[in-house]
């Protein structure tokens, strides 16, 4: 019996997958789809119950991505909706898969609502013709991207009908531009690939709401390179906009070594055959350096990039900040990576806060500026311009003056790290 019932099951599977292969030719139909299994979806959170009869009753998720419209007369009696959040293994699965059950068979068909306005960040593309939503068979564990559904683009949700007492469902985008968005730094490779879960890539919004079979979901597959038209960054002159080589289904992007787009982030489109409007990625480049920050006893101080000045000067290193209530000066004997002592002539530090009663100043001499401190600058990286400068400098023995009376004050101890732009 068993054995019949195996056989049973793989020939109605086989005749599944060859219908699908034959329904879904069209552009770009990739030779190496074969549906993928997964596992159902693991429990994440608590599930959400809801009691309902014979009138028309309307229940949404507590987060709202879920609504189940149930009309009136779908059960007699009493009936018990559960909603349970579940991890979302379909492939090209964006955000939670919801595991939905009734504790009774219903006698007419649910609407079941699905929100993806919280997943719009995660989207490339219009969602319309690339995304849609994919009900999973728990005993063969193929998800099946469906067909028979509605967008509602103004709500941002889809809608969906099913009389099934209980399934797993799933927004899926199974045509998509990875990664949708990433933050890097200036002078990186970011990879870009089109893939799909599909068997051909003609645009999902010519087959909804026809009368198309289900689409059974595979792993993600690099799409044929014939079904790319073009790709395109946006803004290509600008300044640090960074450069876009594509080949075939993927692209390289290279951000710019020294400045950061004027429009950031930058935006990668890429145009596919058949598709009215491209998918797209979004590479947000982020400064290296972060600024100048050192401690004057327990007084922290901290300073952005933004207001240093830093470069090289006839082979040396030298920075100042000037806020008006603050200014200072380091300057350093090297040009290049190194440890280096405090000197009279030209690894020298000096510091005026604006924050002290009397105003005061310190630097790198004390006993009323005879005696250089012990400590050092050391120098960990000096990158050309637009790249950073890095390091820390310790002062043992930072001597204080009153601005107001030019006496001496004693001395404290300075401690900072420095992690700045090279301008010039």
């Amino acid at each position: 019996m068993k054995k019949n019932l195996l056989c049973t099951f793989l020939c109605i599977y086989t005749l599944l997958f060859a219908a699908c292969r034959k329904n879904d030719q069209g552009a770009g139909e990739n030779p190496n789809y074969t549906p993928s299994q997964r596992p159902a979806g693991e429990i994440t959170g608590s599930a959400e119950q809801f009691t309902f009869g014979s009138a028309y009753s309307s229940f949404s998720s507590q987060n709202g991505e879920i609504r189940i419209d149930i009309p009136a007369q779908a059960i007699d009696g009493t009936g018990v909706l559960t909603i349970q959040k579940i991890k979302n293994t379909s492939p090209g699965g964006v955000g939670d898969a919801f595991r939905i059950s009734f504790d009774k068979q219903l006698s007419k068909p649910v609407a079941v609502k699905f929100s993806y306005e919280d997943k719009l960040d995660s989207l490339s593309g219009s969602v319309e013709c690339t995304g849609g939503i994919a009900i999973q068979d728990t005993v063969t564990g193929f998800w099946a991207l469906q067909t028979k559904f509605a967008f509602n683009a103004g709500g941002n949700y889809v809608s969906y009908n099913t009389s099934e007492k209980k399934f797993d469902i799933a927004f899926t985008q199974p045509v998509r531009l990875t990664p949708v968005f990433k933050t890097v730094r200036p002078l990186t490779d970011v990879g870009f690939s089109v893939v799909s879960n599909i068997p051909a890539l003609d645009p999902l919004c010519s087959i909804y709401g026809t009368d198309k079979s289900p689409i059974l979901l595979c792993n993600d597959l690099l799409v044929e390179s014939t079904t790319i038209d073009r790709w395109e960054l946006l803004s290509p002159e600008s300044e640090g906009a960074g450069v876009l080589t594509p080949k075939g289904s993927q692209a390289i992007y290279k951000t710019s070594a020294y400045e950061l787009p004027v429009i950031n982030p930058a935006t990668i489109l890429v145009f596919l055959k058949h598709y009215r409007r491209p998918l797209s990625a979004k590479i947000f480049v982020q400064p290296e350096v972060s600024g100048l920050k050192f401690s004057i006893g327990n007084q922290q101080y901290s300073f952005n990039d933004n207001v240093i000045e830093a470069g090289l000067v006839n082979g040396r290193f030298e920075m100042s900040w000037d806020l008006g209530a603050h200014s200072g000066s380091l300057t350093c004997r090297g040009g290049s990576p190194g440890t280096y002592n405090w000197d009279n002539n030209f690894t020298q530090f000096l510091f005026v806060p604006g924050d002290m009663t009397p105003q005061q100043a310190f630097q790198h001499l004390y006993n009323d500026g005879l005696i250089v401190s012990a400590g050092q600058v050391k120098v960990t990286q000096i990158g050309p311009v637009g790249q950073k400068i890095a390091g820390t400098f310790e002062i043992s023995n930072a001597g204080s003056t009153n601005l107001e009376t030019s006496a001496y004050w004693g001395d404290r101890k300075i401690v900072g790290v420095f992690n700045i732009m090279r301008d010039y």
